[in-house]
Formats: structure tokens, C-alpha cells, sequence
């Protein structure tokens, strides 16, 4: 582990080299300005942990930056840093379990081939508390597990059959996670989804659940072991969606006008967005419109 290392603005690619029993490596609030290369670490370990957190000064994660690391699972936390792009084949040649990406606030862009060339993964991907508009729409057919608190571009979704593993949805306006539930509902996709939108109704409730909840090593009050993470992945269907609040207040103000996924667009209705989603689904115009308004996926679909 490194910390608090200020005068530490560049690292070798010799550094770290050759380390087969090598489990984890954080590095924490140095004065590094670009991604370190680490492609040289070859751990043999089953379930590599990296993270990567406090470097305002590293504003992109390029290509090919976690390849050579292992070749066995890779989980990867990059948390609290500058980042402003991640470029594609990022994670090119990785088996990935899970990527953090949250509280990277500058970050608005991730390039459509960011998880191009990966093994496998990535199972869990958090974009939460980032500036990010659009998720790839090529690299996350594994994906079981998605977090987006608090990500307010993130107003549209890669086409919604890219989801089809997908377990644990928690997103930031409830249209998107309605769009899930009806999914389900018309063509059988994401069985398990459940999108619990109560929280809403119960503001008080909510404020009093506690912080994000993230698996980090070092920082976070409340954590979870990365092999926990994976043990929930495997155990079942399970979600309670957060609904956040926003900047500027709770989360009904910022609802924009049009939510959805790229291969179609549903828009909210006036109403009040209080109400008891759990016992009723109407307040959004996909699930309570026009009997005979169209709603699209790519096809369309009727509302219920």
C-alpha cells in the first residue's frame, strides 16, 4: 500500500514486477498524474483487488492499463480521482468481477469500447456520484449487478437486452428501474428484477438507511469484502432500489422529462412522486398512461 505520498508523481513499470503472491495494492492521495502502469505485477492470486483512490491530478485511465496484472479475477476500485475519460479496451485482456467507479465526479465520459477485449465481465459495475451521460453499449452481457446513486446525466441506458444476467439495478430516477420491471413483465428478460420504489414515499426512512454502502478496503465507514460482493452476485434476486437526493433536493425534482434506454425513450407524467410505487405503478406514463401510448424497446410495447 502507498498513502499520502504528495511527492510521489511518478511510478516505474519495474516497480512492480513479477509479484505471484501478490494480492492486493492500493495507492492512496499521492501526487501521480497519469495512471500508473502496473502491468508487470502478474499475480497469480484468484481474486486481485486494486485500488486506486484520492488522485484529483489523474484526469483518464487509457488503454490496455489493467492487462498483465493478473490473469486470474480482477477486481478493480477507482474511487475519488480526477478522472474525466476512460478510453477504450481499458480493461482489455481482464477477467473482471467488479469495477468502482463511484465518486468520480468529474468523470463524464466512458468510451463505447471501454470493456472491449475483457475475458469475462465485468459483474458489478458503480458509477454512482459521476457525471457520466452513457454506459458502453458493447462489454456488459455479464453484468448482474448495476449502481448508478446520484449519477443525474445518466438519463439513458445502453439497449435494454444488453441486461439480460442482470440481478441488482440501483439507479437514480425510478423510470429507468420501471422500465426494468416492465421488461420483465412483457418479454421475460431480467426475471429477477425487482424495483422497489418505495423509498420515495418514505423520505424520512431513506435519509436514515446511512451512507452508500461501497466494498472499499481503506476508506469507506461502511464496507464490504469484495468476497462478499461476489457472494451476494451468486446467492439470488434481491434488490431495494435508493432513490437519492439530488444536488439541488430530493429526487422528484430532478426527474427530467425523458428517461430511458437507446433503443427507446418513455416519459414521466405530471403527479406526485410520494405515492406508494410498492402497491401502485402509475405514476409514471409507462406504466399509468394512455391505455394505447406506445412505449419503445426496440419494439413496441403496449403499456399495462
Amino acid at each position: 500500500e502507498i498513502r499520502n505520498a504528495k511527492s510521489l508523481s511518478y511510478i516505474d513499470p519495474e516497480a512492480f514486477k513479477n509479484l505471484p503472491n501478490l494480492k492486493y495494492l492500493g495507492i492512496f492521495n499521492t501526487g501521480l498524474t497519469i495512471f500508473p502502469d502496473l502491468t508487470n505485477i502478474h499475480s497469480d492470486d484468484m481474486n486481485f483487488i486494486l485500488e486506486i483512490a484520492d488522485h484529483p491530478y489523474i484526469s483518464e485511465v487509457p488503454a490496455n492499463s489493467f492487462r498483465g496484472i493478473t490473469n486470474q479475477v480482477l477486481t478493480v476500485m477507482l474511487y475519488s480521482n480526477g478522472f474525466t475519460d476512460i478510453q477504450h479496451h481499458a480493461f482489455n485482456g481482464t477477467k473482471l468481477d467488479a469495477v468502482y467507479l463511484h465518486r468520480n465526479k468529474r468523470l463524464t465520459k466512458m468510451d463505447e469500447r471501454t470493456f472491449a477485449g475483457t475475458v469475462s465481465g465485468p459483474m458489478l459495475l458503480d458509477v454512482s456520484l459521476t457525471g457520466v451521460s452513457s454506459l458502453p453499449t458493447a462489454g456488459l452481457e455479464s453484468l448482474r449487478e448495476l449502481m448508478a446513486r446520484n449519477a443525474w446525466n445518466l438519463k439513458k441506458l445502453p439497449p435494454i437486452k444488453t441486461f439480460k444476467h442482470l440481478v441488482t439495478a440501483d439507479l437514480t430516477y425510478p423510470s429507468l428501474c420501471c422500465g426494468f420491471k416492465n421488461l420483465k413483465k412483457k418479454r421475460g428478460y431480467l426475471e429477477y428484477i425487482i424495483c422497489n420504489l418505495t423509498a420515495f414515499y418514505d423520505q424520512h426512512q431513506k435519509r436514515s438507511v446511512g451512507p452508500l454502502r461501497v466494498p472499499s478496503l481503506q476508506i469507506d465507514p461502511v464496507s464490504d469484502t469484495a468476497a462478499d460482493r461476489r457472494q451476494k452476485r451468486s446467492v439470488g434476486p434481491l434488490t431495494v432500489p435508493s432513490l437519492q437526493e439530488g444536488p439541488m433536493g430530493d429526487a422528484a425534482d430532478q426527474q427530467p422529462s425523458e428517461v430511458g434506454f437507446r433503443d427507446g425513450v418513455f416519459r414521466d407524467t405530471q403527479g406526485d412522486p410520494r405515492r406508494d410505487f410498492q402497491s401502485s405503478l402509475h405514476y409514471h406514463a409507462y406504466f399509468g398512461g394512455q391505455p394505447d401510448d406506445d412505449v419503445g424497446f426496440g419494439e413496441t410495447l403496449k403499456n399495462p
